[in-house]
């Protein structure tokens, strides 16, 4: 069978130079050709980190957490994996993607052992969070690494670069996990229901495609369907704050990009809000209920080992 055959498609478009398409065999959408590991190697060492922004602002906010936004993020991924290990489980994760190690500084100043596996040695050297036993690789060589098992294994906004994601968590499930593993998923909702509406009533320019950035594309749907396919259990599914909503309100931080700062701090106030209220259990029923019907701009997944289907 022919590279050509393997993703076959019938919906494409290009962004960047790089085709990205609709791909029937995959089942989500992704670059195709994928690019090698010395072009995505160059990218990730001299741009995505350093030039890169987010909301207005600069990737390196992860380091320094301005607005608290991260902390309120962290706090819930806690309560979700803690409500999922079997009682007196050893509190361990590793964090594979580890960025500038905020997360994992965040677990072990909550009891956690904490280890992870970051490729950017830009990321480790401007890290704030300096012990956090992080070693420096890509995730294609975590089978030559010295990973002790732990309790949880993290993806945070990781599957969205690689360019093997299915390899990626079949070593993950058949080499890292136990029976009571944890493994935590969050990719960004792409091509979702609530970007066509915008993309067809203020600005067609579908933002949320951007390689190098990004090579694969998910919805709550395709992604959950390529999981339970590779064996996967499904315990939990969650989103964020569908910032979609805010574009569609008036806040259209796409078309303004000046937008961006003012419309992310007021999600964050809302979330604080729950928080500050005692209302935690409102505000994850809240976004599992947005999770339900494909909204949210990320989507958090909580997987055990089950069963792989058949093919």
């Amino acid at each position: 069978m022919s590279d050509l055959q393997k993703h076959a498609h019938t919906e494409s478009l290009v962004k960047n130079g790089y085709k990205v398409i609709n791909c029937e065999s995959c089942g989500f959408w992704h670059v195709y050709p994928i690019p090698s590991r010395e072009v995505l190697d160059a990218y990730y060492r001299e741009l995505y980190y350093q030039d890169n922004k987010e909301l207005g602002g600069d990737m390196n906010d992860k380091n320094d957490d301005p607005d608290g936004y991260y902390r309120i993020k962290y706090m819930d991924k806690i309560k979700n994996l803690e409500s999922l290990m079997p009682a007196g489980a050893e509190k361990s994760i590793l964090d594979l993607g580890a960025g500038f190690g905020d997360y994992l500084q965040f677990m072990k100043e909550n009891g956690w052992t904490v280890q992870g596996v970051e490729p950017s040695e830009y990321c480790l050297k401007t890290s704030r969070h300096k012990d956090c036993n992080v070693i420096l690789g890509g995730l294609e060589d975590l089978d030559q690494m010295d990973l002790k098992r732990c309790s949880v294994i993290t993806l945070n906004t990781v599957l969205e670069h690689y360019t093997h994601p299915e390899a990626l968590l079949l070593f993950i499930k058949e080499k890292l996990m136990g029976p009571d593993t944890v493994l935590h998923i969050e990719v960004p909702n792409d091509f979702s229901s609530l970007q066509s509406i915008y993309n067809t009533l203020i600005n067609p320019k579908q933002y949320w495609v951007g390689p190098l950035s990004h090579l694969n594309y998910w919805t709550h749907e395709t992604l959950i369907k390529m999981v339970k396919k590779l064996g996967f259990k499904v315990e939990i599914v969650e989103s964020t704050f569908p910032l979609e909503l805010m574009a569609l309100l008036g806040d259209d931080y796409v078309t303004y990009p000046e937008k961006g700062r003012g419309m992310h701090l007021k999600r964050v106030a809302l979330e604080k809000r729950f928080y500050e209220t005692g209302n935690i259990e409102l505000k994850l029923k809240l976004f599992r209920a947005f999770a339900q019907i494909g909204l949210g701009r990320e989507i958090l997944l909580y997987l055990k080992k089950g069963v792989k289907w058949a093919t």
